[in-house]
């Protein structure tokens, strides 16, 4: 007689997946191999959900490329002349040529032709208009015809760092004849990945604020312009970038100076040699770095005083070459040297004036009447955001940086140096605007926002600290990157309202 219970067992044994697979064939069942997966799975989420810096690749370049793609052609801030630029660069020409003393460059008449048809222009005066998504399509249909050119005027000449990514995404779009309105998408997308690794790399050498920088990176401002052509990208990220290598030289323990430091901190001043002019300041934040790491006071003012010097020189020899196709930007009643002279004549009455302007709530937190603001300002300012948006960002950024700590400890003196270099950074880019873009002895000041975010790190130093106890956990984590990607889902979602 057969045994029931034995036949039954041994049945059970026979099936595929079962428990005594494992002990009969050496190879564990399905059941085993899912539940490693997903213990593998959710290993991997929670560690990389506490890497700030896969995290803002992560986020940035999902919704990086949903805003690159959804944003119409052009309707970033000044995006034609930025592209104009980047192709003259992809050429092999720094400078632009001059047609009866006015500077600009020759592209293809393709290029003016492909904005034309897509409409988009048209959708910064008219604020209820939706963008055409048949135009755009449409406009893929146009050949570069790269032999047939236009002269387009140029009123401003940035250095060119601030196009590299944008002039290998045209000279590569070119070699496979590529039409302008992908090269525009292409130089979007060489802009957006080129950010994100000096992102990852800015996070990453950070001892402190590293979430803050996640949220940095990841304001709606900030992630519209990175996915974009604009000069802009390029300046914030290397501003950021050389922020987080200062506190790094600064506060991480038993560091000492050596070559390799050196040499990337001349990689950092000539990078911010070669962005928008004023934003060289930045460098300054070198100051809350103690004189010690240097081995002591000497070698340190040696290194700090070459390096701000081979800055100035660089930066000047470019606004010697270019000065000249800059001007011819500038309006009637517009004199640079008569509006320093007006400063320099009347300090308090410039103070006042600047002042005025930067007391204006609409700057930082609202939109009206045609000004971009730091936290959420997009598209030539014509994307209103609700206001909850830029006051969370607000409370969420320095609440982060509170909380964000370990043992480093930041003085006194390099908080108030922190805050020193943002405040001189942004005197520098309001005096530059006031001269050039202002008539003599005008009582407003052209200030928009997001000349206020490369230095933004140094703003938020002073508010790191120790005195709150508080200990990061899972939780931490899992709502500093949900905010982090709440704002980034709510710029493309502000994109989608606005233009479709």
């Amino acid at each position: 007689m057969i045994d029931e219970d034995s036949e039954e067992h041994t049945a059970e044994a026979d099936r595929p997946g079962s428990d005594d697979e494992l002990r009969t064939t050496g190879r564990p069942s399905v059941r085993q191999r899912a539940v490693s997966v997903l213990k593998k799975v959710q290993t991997g989420f929670w560690k990389t959900l506490q890497r700030p810096e896969y995290m803002v690749v992560i986020v940035g370049l999902v919704f990086g490329v949903l805003l690159l793609v959804t944003t119409p052609p052009s309707l970033v801030c000044d995006e034609p002349m930025h592209l104009y630029n980047s192709y003259r660069l992809s050429q092999g020409r720094l400078l632009p040529p001059e047609i009866k003393g006015i500077a600009g460059n020759y592209v293809p008449a393709s290029f003016p032709g492909t904005f034309k048809v897509t409409g988009s222009r048209e959708l910064i005066a008219q604020t209820g208009d939706k963008q055409d998504v048949d135009l755009t399509l449409e406009a893929f249909k146009i050949p570069l015809r790269a032999g047939d050119t236009v002269f387009i005027r140029s009123y401003q000449q940035y250095p060119p760092g601030c196009y590299v990514p944008q002039a290998i995404a045209m000279a590569v779009g070119r070699l496979f004849g590529a039409p302008p309105i992908l090269l525009m998408y292409l130089a979007r997308l060489f802009t957006l990945l080129a950010v994100l690794i000096l992102a990852f790399m800015a996070v990453r050498v950070a001892p402190i604020m590293k979430w803050t920088f996640f949220l940095l990176f990841l304001m709606p401002s900030t992630l519209f312009l990175i996915s974009s052509s604009s000069a802009d990208a390029l300046t914030i990220a290397f501003s950021f970038l050389a922020v987080a290598y200062f506190l790094k030289l600064a506060l991480q323990p038993d560091l000492e100076v050596g070559r390799r430091e050196l040499v990337f901190l001349g990689l950092i001043a000539l990078a911010l040699s070669l962005v928008k002019a004023p934003y060289f300041l930045v460098f300054l934040g070198f100051l809350i770095i103690p004189p010690k790491r240097f081995g002591g006071l000497k070698r340190y003012a040696l290194t700090f005083g070459t390096m701000l010097l081979g800055m100035i020189l660089i930066v000047g020899l470019w606004q010697f070459l270019a000065g000249r196709h800059i001007t011819t930007m500038i309006a009637p009643g517009v004199s640079p040297f008569g509006q320093l002279k007006h400063i320099i004549g009347h300090p308090w009455s410039y103070v006042r004036t600047v002042a005025s302007d930067l007391l204006r709530r609409d700057l930082y937190i609202g939109y009206y009447e045609n000004s971009l603001n730091v936290i959420a300002g997009m598209s030539w300012g014509t994307t209103t955001f609700p206001t909850w948006v830029p006051w969370l960002f607000l409370f969420s950024a320095i609440s982060v940086t509170a909380l964000d700590k370990d043992e480093l400890k930041v003085t006194a003196w390099q908080k108030a140096c922190s805050f020193a270099v943002f405040l001189v950074v942004e005197a520098a880019v309001i005096t530059s605007l006031y001269a050039t873009i202002s008539t003599v002895g005008s009582a407003m000041v052209p200030i928009h926002g997001r000349y206020f975010i490369p230095a933004l790190p140094l703003l938020f130093v002073p508010f790191y600290n120790r005195s709150i106890i508080y200990r990061k956990s899972r939780f931490f984590y899992l709502v500093v990157s949900g905010l982090g990607t709440l704002f980034a889902f709510t710029a493309f979602y502000m994109i989608l309202a606005r233009y479709y």
